[in-house]
């Protein structure tokens, strides 16, 4: 077959897969499958979006109100679920300050992936201009976002899912086009092979209904004619010959037969896809409004595979914002009804579905039909048994299970590399453990897995074993559990993926994760953060990890909302090989909403530790009493001598209540 020479896929999992030019398939699943084939019953997941005739939704409607017929045949609706993600807040942020906390019990936010297809330089700036107005207005603080590159680009040019605005800026804005190539079979291949992985892919994430901005100038292959010739087939390869048979077009009648049908079998795999994983594809096209397109061309082709998938094209036009608060909504409030479809018709086509409710003056949005495997797609959905902690490490969003949080914070370490501390918390009272003989005792794992630039790196796994009294046991239920744990990293931008528990459960969670290099002439390290009230939290280290830097002096915390009665307690290292002790200095500020200092306190030296690499080690208590209830900017900003170049800032949110 033939390999596609230029695929760039920039999510993490999908840069790990990456070989050769081609994905390879992983059938691993979320603790939230997709639905099983069994024998002579498929299972349908179909999400519906709701509406009153002045666009408000409807958000109170049962199961029962629901008529779902497929082909004309009604089919009774066996699960449902009304979905209702919180309207976007439009800033998140607190003096450009961002959570810096991982976490797997975040509520339920919208979940997009911005692909960019091939885009001449002109437009790929458009395109930038656009998806930052897109985020900017859009993107909330619970939502997930990736930014993927199904054509040529640098490999550093995507983002893995995060829930960091910033980070999903600073990766459109890296992205700048190429010059369009001729449309030939080859590029043809390459954008719909592209478009095929990515869209499987999408298999993986938690079920619910996901969005594809897909920003392109053309799309290179006929949605109708292909669902068309698939009615007759009744095999993948059956399909491909009925291709070259039946098509019309001089120039698709070439006698290497793979490279005349790969395409289409690639489109067909999307869109089978696409059901399944509730995928909808937004086409968007950023050239804007253009007289010379009419209602042909690439229009036809964007709208078809939109409306294929349930969504729709946003081409030939000026009012880009429009569409895009019209896809937010569409993935704010909807529905998920699932049925049992025991329609036997042909494979691989289209079955049209009809979705209504019985309320009156309601709008209904849902796909019109969705498109049946070949038998030789049907392996992308067959379930994999697999360890809980396996799923969780390997997927590419937080997995729920065992509910976790996670900070880091990056110290200059041994050897030119640093050492990240890592700070995780654990709901405990889901931890199980084992009763005997009036003790509590078990084994959980640590797993860890770095990624840089979408180059997966060696994971780790740590032990933790538990042997507790009745006592202690009671204790950490009421108190908490915390896991210390130091990691060996280079210098680089990472993503940081951990997963905690056992075969049976476990929970995980992803960390943008930037090291810098601590060879520099003036670095800051990063933040711990502690408090009074937080060092009573019950602390475990894995076996054979050592001790995290800062840890003598700073318990540190994943919780980021203090009482007025707590003291907060900051630590971090400033580095400096070519000044002294007394040309360092850093302080402490916290700065409301409205970007005004609330409290500023300078930070103290610390005495070194034995055994630990020392940068000059610094440290504040910060009592809150005085501080008025809110959310604050925590900054501290470090220098080295009187010199503007020897200034770093390190910030994070919290909460005084």
């Amino acid at each position: 077959m033939f390999r596609r020479d230029v695929i760039l896929i920039g999510t993490a999992l999908l840069f790990g897969l990456v070989s050769m030019g081609h994905v390879r398939h992983l059938h691993a699943q979320s603790p939230t499958a997709p639905p099983v084939f069994r024998t002579g019953v498929e299972a349908i997941q179909l999400d519906v979006t709701v509406t009153d005739r002045d666009g408000r939704p409807i958000t109170d409607l049962a199961a029962s109100d629901f008529d779902v017929l497929e082909n004309g045949v009604r089919r009774d609706v066996t699960t449902f679920t009304n979905i209702d993600v919180p309207s976007v807040a439009t800033d998140t942020a607190v003096d450009g300050a961002e959570t810096d906390v991982a976490t797997n019990t975040a509520p339920n936010g919208r979940v997009y992936v911005i692909a960019f297809d091939t885009l001449s330089p002109e437009n790929g700036l458009r395109a930038r201009h656009l998806l930052r107005s897109f985020l900017d207005k859009h993107f909330g603080p619970n939502d997930l976002g990736a930014v993927v590159a199904t054509s040529r680009a640098l490999r550093s040019a995507g983002q893995d899912f995060t829930r960091s605005k910033s980070r999903l800026l600073d990766a459109i804005d890296r992205f700048s086009g190429w010059p369009v190539g001729s449309g030939s079979t080859l590029e043809t291949i390459n954008q719909l092979g592209s478009l095929a992985d990515l869209v499987e892919f999408t298999l993986k994430l938690p079920y619910g209904r996901k969005a594809l901005l897909f920003v392109a100038e053309d799309f290179l292959e006929d949605v109708g004619a292909v669902l068309e010739v698939s009615s007759r087939a009744k095999t993948l390869r059956d399909y491909c010959v009925q291709t070259v048979i039946t098509s019309d077009r001089p120039e698709t009648r070439r006698p290497n037969l793979w490279m005349t049908c790969e395409p289409s079998q690639y489109l067909h795999r999307s869109l089978v896809a696409a059901a399944r994983s509730n995928l909808v594809i937004y086409p968007i096209d950023p050239t804007g409004l253009d007289s010379r397109i009419g209602s042909g061309g690439r229009n036809h082709d964007f709208v078809d595979l939109a409306t294929a998938t349930g969504g729709f094209a946003v081409t030939n036009t000026n009012t880009f914002d429009e569409h895009f608060a019209r896809i937010a909504a569409h993935h704010g409030n909807y529905y998920l009804l699932g049925f049992n479809s025991a329609y036997k018709g042909q494979v691989g086509r289209a079955v049209p579905l009809s979705v209504t409710v019985k309320r009156p003056g309601a709008v209904v949005n849902a796909r019109s039909s969705y498109v049946s495997p070949f038998p030789e797609e049907k392996k992308l959905f067959d379930p994999t048994s697999r360890r809980a902690i396996v799923d969780a490490l390997i997927s590419p969003v937080p997995t729920a299970g065992l509910p976790l949080e996670m900070t880091t914070a990056a110290f200059k370490g041994p050897e030119g590399n640093a050492t990240v501390a890592l700070t995780i918390q654990v709901d405990p009272s889901k931890v199980s453990l084992a009763e005997l003989g009036g003790r509590f005792t078990g084994r959980l794992e640590l797993w860890t897995k770095l990624t840089l630039e979408g180059l997966e790196g060696e994971g780790k796994k740590f032990e933790v074993k538990f042997d507790m009294t009745r006592q202690t046991r009671s204790r950490i239920n009421e108190t908490g559990l915390r896991l210390l744990a130091p990691l060996a990293v280079g210098e680089g931008r990472y993503q940081l993926r951990i997963a905690f528990g056992s075969d049976q459960l476990a929970g995980g969670v992803i960390a943008d994760l930037e090291v810098p290099d601590f060879e520099s002439r003036f670095v800051m390290g990063g933040l711990l953060v502690g408090s009074d009230q937080s060092d009573a939290v019950h602390t475990v280290t894995p076996n054979n990890t050592g001790r995290i830097p800062g840890g003598s002096a700073v318990i540190p915390t994943t919780k980021r909302e203090f009482s007025r009665n707590d003291v907060i307690k900051i630590y971090t290292e400033l580095y400096d090989k070519k000044a002294s002790a007394g040309d360092f200095g850093a302080h402490l500020e916290l700065r409301n909403e409205a970007g005004n200092v609330a409290l500023s306190k300078p930070l103290e030296r610390v005495p070194g530790e034995s055994g630990l690499l020392e940068g000059h080690r610094m440290r504040v208590a910060l009592p809150l009493a005085d501080v008025a209830p809110g959310r604050y900017a925590l900054q501290v900003h470090g220098r080295s001598g009187n010199n503007r170049d020897q200034r770093a800032t390190r910030s994070l949110i919290v909460r005084v209540k």
